[in-house]
């Protein structure tokens, strides 16, 4: 007897993002090697053997100028606004040898600006991988303040998680106990505070607060003795002291966000 099983995975946020950067390597990979073996045959030569291709383009890429790539994003690093034109221009005209464009909205030169950098520009802030680059302000170990470029959320991908958590209708889930409700949406927003809280997880504040205040409506649905918006409000308190790691948000900051609507 054969039997044949068929299954579906369901990877958690940290094993999507992992995934999805492992794939966007492979397929830059694969497209180099296809590149490398399309060359050799148009110049009338043989193959280039797995371990040449390996040495050549993963070995060798280790050893080129700083470069960043995922899937059909880039992000590449320049010193002057003069080197950053000449890079731009020769891109511009390699997409043009394979028929292809950079996209005209995305596209575009960035002053990085901070406390060193104070000059004015177009561009001083991007959005790559649902982060937003931007001169934000940071304290030195002194104690000082200052300028730099650093990543966080962007507004797009706050916006984007929030209409998701809204689309849940917690609030109506009354069906569920607590500890269900928890464990119904702990793999999500673990998987997005993984992602977007390894850098300035502060400015997820927002995110837990919507989350908070849809599990004070939860409770004044549920049961009508804590109908009233204190109550309810004093009940998850009450909670979140007594489990501060029942749900994944509170355990981001448990002396803040586990009280915070």
């Amino acid at each position: 007897m054969q039997l044949r099983y068929s299954f579906r995975l369901y990877p958690n946020g940290p094993q999507r993002s992992a995934l999805a950067q492992a794939f966007g390597c492979a397929r830059v990979v694969f497209n180099d090697a296809l590149r490398a073996r399309e060359t050799a045959r148009a110049a009338g030569e043989a193959f280039p053997r797995t371990g040449d291709l390996s040495r050549l383009l993963i070995t060798g890429a280790k050893k080129t100028d700083e470069f960043e790539r995922y899937a059909d994003d880039v992000v590449l690093h320049c010193v002057t606004e003069r080197q950053a034109r000449q890079v731009l221009a020769a891109l511009s005209d390699r997409m043009s040898e394979v028929g292809l464009r950079l996209h005209p909205a995305k596209t575009r030169i960035v002053y990085c600006k901070d406390g060193n950098r104070r000059s004015s520009y177009e561009h001083t802030a991007f959005t790559f991988l649902g982060y937003m680059f931007r001169a934000r302000k940071n304290r030195s170990r002194q104690g000082n303040i200052f300028l730099a470029v650093d990543p966080a959320i962007s507004k797009d991908a706050l916006t984007r998680i929030g209409r998701e958590v809204r689309g849940w209708h917690l609030h109506t889930r009354t069906d569920l106990t607590f500890q269900e409700l928890a464990r119904w949406v702990n793999p999500k927003v673990a998987g997005w505070i993984n992602y977007y809280g390894r850098f300035r997880p502060w400015e997820l504040i927002p995110f837990m607060t919507r989350i908070n205040a849809y599990l004070v409506r939860w409770i004044r649905k549920k049961y009508k003795r804590l109908a009233a918006k204190r109550k309810a409000l004093a009940k998850l308190q009450e909670i979140a002291r007594r489990y501060p790691r029942m749900f994944a948000h509170w355990r981001l900051a448990p002396t803040v966000s586990a009280v915070l609507v």
